[in-house]
């Protein structure tokens, strides 16, 4: 966030400063580009959307996606709002023991394990700190869409009209948490590069068992990206992650 100032200058707000002071090189040029806020209307409506498509789910797709959360991610992957990880391992054995543990970490992650190769497709988060409103605007339509042709019997102008009076305009409900990996007791994801570097180093020590740390590790590296974590940030975590497991008493 900047402001723009009598002289001509684009100065960012003071609660940004750290972050600009990690990530951009005085005298560097960047390019910059309006960013519209989100219409936080059309952000409740869609979740009222996804509420009630849900719960018009035929019992056969009820079982396949037993959360309104499980149907969102899924849709989500479909249309392409995701990234994707590939994880090589050394035997098929060893693959199909790291997509448990990548499952057990990214609840809503889509996992596929070819051979020794495990493919992990993460829903981007919709969370207004991380998508951008005109990703979002698109997001919300294509997702809608799949919902509609994987139920022929929904129809999503229904499915409007109906989550309208549950979301109406003129009301704001709670905004959906963000889609990303499971975080137990360690509070909300974080929405800042400095914020997860201390989340993050939070639950690196206090992890006990080397391989689920590391996976975590692994399933966060989107939210990384998202967030901007800076270079020397993520190899100080990286350094702790690994030093966390060479003390005696640690499980391996």
């Amino acid at each position: 966030m900047m402001t723009f100032t009598e002289d001509g200058h684009f100065v960012p707000h003071e609660r940004f400063m750290p972050l600009c002071w990690k990530q951009y090189a005085i005298g560097a040029e960047y390019p910059m580009i309006p960013v519209e806020p989100r219409n936080m209307k059309s952000h409740n409506h869609f979740f009222a959307c996804i509420h009630t498509a849900w719960e018009n789910l035929p019992e056969a797709l009820q079982k396949k996606y037993p959360t309104e959360e499980a149907l969102r991610a899924k849709a989500l992957v479909e249309t392409n709002w995701c990234t994707e990880r590939d994880h090589v391992c050394d035997t098929p054995g060893k693959a199909k023991y790291l997509a448990g543990i990548i499952r057990h970490y990214s609840e809503y992650s889509v996992i596929k394990v070819s051979g020794n190769v495990v493919k992990v497709f993460e829903p981007k988060s919709q969370a207004v700190a991380l998508m951008p409103a005109e990703d979002f605007k698109q997001s919300k339509e294509d997702v809608l869409d799949w919902i509609e042709a994987l139920n022929p019997g929904l129809k999503i102008r229904e499915i409007k009209k109906e989550a309208s009076r549950v979301a109406p305009p003129e009301k704001q409900r709670a905004i959906a948490a963000p889609i990303t990996m499971a975080s137990p007791a360690m509070g909300d994801q974080p929405t800042s590069a400095p914020a997860y570097f201390a989340y993050a180093r939070t639950w690196i020590m206090a992890s006990q068992v080397r391989d689920a740390a590391f996976a975590r590790w692994e399933a966060e590296r989107s939210l990384r990206d998202d967030l901007r974590v800076s270079i020397p940030n993520r190899r100080q975590l990286e350094d702790l992650l690994g030093r966390q497991f060479t003390e005696e008493g640690v499980a391996l």
